[in-house]
Parts: structure tokens; C-alpha cells; sequence
């Protein structure tokens, strides 16, 4: 007669192939969505070069500002120029600094950033003639007298 074994295998290859066609023909398919569109961000952080500018009074040089600055930078608005904001903001940043009468930087004070910001991303935005450059970050800001030594 038959073995117990060969009715169990069969038995068992029965039910799986069963079962299998059974969760196949009635459960639902996952369909596979379309990936998701990854746009550009809207914004970016732009990290600047570090910026040095001699401080030059009564025809000698006292020292040096030195800055460390990030720009927020509007992507979408930026491709309209086709340039760079990089280098304008450092040239304004270096023409403000070196030839600003008003801003005693051997003693700079807390309200004297604001409007230093304030008056770089302003100069900028003319040059540019966009406003994409949208904020301009100070990780350091400091003057170094002549006699120490720059990093």
C-alpha cells in the first residue's frame, strides 16, 4: 500500500500551492507607486572664503578684520541671474569693511553687525539685481590687533 510519508508530502505540497494561489487570487496587489519627484531645495547654505581686510589708520595698518561668513541663498531666484553670488558678497563685504569711515572696527559693539549685514546684503542685491541672497551668516567676526599673529 501506500507509505504514510508520500500521502503527508503530497498532502502538504497540496495545501501550499493552494494557499499560495489562494492569498494570490484574492488579496489585493501592492501596486508600486511612482517614486517621488526630488526637487532642488528652495534654499541652500553657502559656505564663503574667509575674508581678511587691513585696517589702516593714520597710514599704517592696525590690523585685520577677519570674517568667517554662510549665505542663505534662494536656489529658484538665483538661476535667473546665471551668476554666482559668491564673489559679490565677498567684494562688498571687503569694499564695506575697508572703506567705511563711520565703523571704528578696533572697537566693534553688538548693534555694529546688524547693519553691517544689513548694508552687505543690500549693496549685493543691487549688483546682483535679484534678491536671492537672503540672509548672510557671521560664524566669526573678530578684529586682530597688528601685532598677533593670523591664523
Amino acid at each position: 500500500m501506500f507509505d504514510s510519508r508520500l500521502l503527508i508530502g503530497v498532502w502538504s505540497a497540496a495545501v501550499a500551492i493552494g494557499s499560495h494561489y489562494a492569498a494570490d487570487r484574492w488579496m489585493p496587489r501592492a501596486r508600486p507607486e511612482s517614486a517621488p519627484v526630488v526637487s532642488a531645495p528652495a534654499s541652500s547654505l553657502r559656505k564663503l572664503q574667509p575674508l581678511t581686510v587691513p585696517i589702516i589708520a593714520n597710514g599704517q595698518v592696525e590690523g585685520y578684520v577677519v570674517a568667517r561668513m554662510s549665505l542663505q541663498v534662494d536656489e529658484t531666484g538665483l538661476k535667473a541671474t546665471g551668476l554666482p553670488p559668491e564673489p559679490f558678497v565677498v567684494d562688498e563685504a571687503f569694499r564695506y569693511v575697508y572703506g567705511e569711515a563711520g565703523v571704528d572696527f578696533r572697537k566693534l559693539a553688538r548693534a555694529d553687525i546688524g547693519r553691517i549685514r544689513g548694508e552687505i546684503l543690500r549693496r549685493s542685491a543691487a549688483r546682483l539685481k535679484t534678491d536671492a541672497v537672503k540672509d548672510l551668516l557671521f560664524e566669526e567676526f573678530n578684529f586682530v590687533p597688528r601685532t598677533e599673529n593670523l591664523r
